[in-house]
């Protein structure tokens, strides 16, 4: 499994359109039998899915977001993080989809 960061600033509370073309235009994942995407939520999440499903056509893209930053190596930032498994991992990935609400978490 690795860790793959996407137009990541460390430490910033802001992202960069820039740095994520760029770092799509770089991206090679090989051969992922699965990719969650974590992004922050103004990080452009159609388009990174979009050019996942484009490059990686019969591989599951799933993900979540967060309001104020992810965590990587380089420290906690602004940007996306894909957590890409790997078939030789032996971890199968899962989607399952729930709605809740305050009350029902209370």
């Amino acid at each position: 499994m690795r860790i793959v960061t996407l137009g990541y600033t460390p430490g910033t509370s802001s992202t960069s359109v820039s740095g994520y073309d760029r770092d799509l235009a770089s991206l090679s994942l090989g051969q992922p039998a699965w990719v969650l995407v974590y992004p922050v939520d103004d990080a452009p999440i159609e388009r990174i899915v979009r050019e996942l499903a484009k490059r990686y056509p019969n591989v599951p893209v799933f993900g979540a977001t967060s309001f104020q930053g992810v965590f990587s190596s380089a420290g906690f930032g602004r940007g996306a993080v894909l957590l890409v498994g790997e078939a030789k991992d032996d971890i199968v990935a899962r989607v399952a989809v729930r709605q809740t609400s305050a009350e029902s978490v209370a």
